[in-house]
């Protein structure tokens, strides 16, 4: 569409735009339920179980018992009972896993789903026994109760995809609806990634729609544009995103949006990747929207400063788009172009070395200093 070649920011209009998008942000409840991944909490009513029931869930909180210790085996968790709902009828317990939140790895919210439902399942089938009850049989009700769970994981993704996203299931693989699903299990800034996607795609649908564009275009680009966080752990989102997009075939603009989401130097002809830059900033879970997310930005952003103030070259820093983009500053007496690449190759070095939870592809941005002055009658 010619129309959408040609598109240019109306500033006059924009906030006057900004404020309708999101006065009119509605996300289904069908898809709400799913922002909140299995507690690791569960709350069990004594007075409802029977005998047998009651006698399992004390062997599992015996991590001395061959029960707990079989269940621990297989799901590397243990269920430990809050002290202060010790002798009572209602017991409040939770699921206790090696990987903790705030450890160097991404807390695996789908093992814990995985897990909760396995204790359930277990503490409620009246076929497993205390007493009978093998490592074999264990590992078969397990695989089966994850194998179920990824069954709804990938319901929810075909639903994303062709409900919210208007897809033809012939043309969708289940593969890729799991993958889609998956985004319940992943936080973006301490918000849930799926939560995030739709409040961008629904922002960025109605500010399309008031320009006159294609607000189907704009919800796909910008539900996608974090889709490589799904790959797990602290890795580059940016070109896993874009390697999932071309695996599964996205249109141009989507992958264009993925790839230009956080690079401010991208090229704007696109209009889809300039809304879903502007609405991804909107989204709750962006930075200086909680306190806590900035924290953790600056604290961030001070160990890098701390670590590149170490090259002699540099004269200072700039953060731009939350610490993404990096601007280096750099003296022009230490600095010489033989060095760049090897200039380049210290920086990816220094940060890939560090221990930081967080880690993204950094865009870099250098800068040569250089200033001088002398007067008129000088020369």
């Amino acid at each position: 569409m010619t129309q959408e070649k040609n598109f240019n920011f109306d500033h006059f209009l924009f906030e006057k735009f900004i404020l309708k998008s999101v006065y009119n942000l509605k996300i289904d409840s069908a898809f709400s339920a799913h922002f909140s991944p299995a507690k690791k909490r569960i709350q069990l009513n004594l007075t409802v179980f029977s005998a047998q029931e009651k006698k399992k869930i004390q062997e599992l909180l015996d991590p001395k018992s061959q029960l707990a210790q079989l269940v621990y085996k297989i799901t590397n968790s243990k269920m430990v009972m809050l002290e202060e709902s010790r002798n009572r009828d209602s017991l409040t317990v939770f699921i206790d896993h090696l990987y903790k939140e705030g450890s160097k790895f991404k807390f695996d919210f789908e093992k814990m789903e995985f897990t909760t439902a396995f204790y359930h399942a277990l503490i409620n089938n009246p076929n497993l026994t205390v007493e009978s009850t093998t490592e074999s049989d264990l590992l078969d009700y397990y695989y089966t109760i994850a194998q179920n769970q990824k069954g709804l994981t990938r319901d929810l993704g075909y639903k994303l995809l062709t409900e919210f996203l208007e897809y033809e299931r012939k043309d969708l693989s289940d593969e890729w609806a799991y993958l889609v699903g998956k985004t319940k299990y992943f936080y973006s800034y301490n918000q849930n990634l799926l939560e995030h996607l739709l409040e961008v795609s629904i922002l960025s649908a109605n500010f399309a729609f008031q320009l006159n564009l294609n607000p189907l275009k704009a919800k796909r680009a910008a539900f996608f544009h974090d889709i490589g966080k799904v790959t797990g752990q602290y890795s580059d989102h940016v070109l896993d995103g874009v390697a999932l997009a071309k695996k599964f075939h996205l249109d141009s603009y989507i992958v264009e949006t993925i790839e230009g989401h956080h690079n401010y130097e991208y090229s704007e002809s696109n209009p889809f990747l300039v809304i879903t830059r502007a609405m991804d900033k909107l989204s709750a879970g962006r930075l200086g929207a909680r306190p806590l997310q900035l924290e953790k930005t600056q604290e961030r952003n001070d160990k890098i400063k701390a670590l590149l103030s170490q090259i002699e070259e540099l004269s200072k820093l700039e953060f731009l788009a939350g610490g993404h983009i990096i601007k280096i500053f750099l003296k022009p007496e230490s600095f010489q172009w033989s060095n760049l690449e090897e200039l380049k190759k210290r920086i990816s070095s220094m940060l890939r070395n560090a221990e930081l939870k967080y880690q993204y592809n950094y865009q870099f941005i250098l800068r040569l200093e250089y200033s001088d002055s002398f007067l008129l009658n000088d020369y």
